[in-house]
């Protein structure tokens, strides 16, 4: 399980590198591993990882971390409260990534 949070914490971390410091088309070229790493993550697993969310989306079961960089990270979360999507918006919305 450690290993999991781990791996996850760092996967998270390149993602936001990634969005931070792209262009489009390199953003949308990341490792398909993310998808299988990030997708199905408990939601106690994503707070211990990155801390209490800056926000929660309406009508959606997610939540939304802004970084100091103006990157946005929202998390959807299924009924049982694992990750079913996660979209990063750079600050200034010309790079998104989607991972469903």
């Amino acid at each position: 399980m450690r290993k999991k949070l781990l791996l996850v914490t760092f996967l998270i971390l390149c993602i936001i590198g990634i969005i931070g410091c792209s262009k489009e088309d390199s953003v949308t070229k990341t490792s398909p591993n993310i998808r299988e790493q990030v997708i199905g993550t408990l939601q106690n697993d994503v707070h211990r990882i990155l801390g209490e969310p800056s926000g929660k989306l309406s009508g959606f079961s997610g939540e939304i971390y802004t970084f100091d960089n103006g990157t946005q990270m929202v998390f959807y979360y299924d009924n049982q409260m694992r990750v079913e999507k996660v979209r990063i918006n750079d600050k200034d919305g010309t790079n998104t990534l989607s991972i469903e």
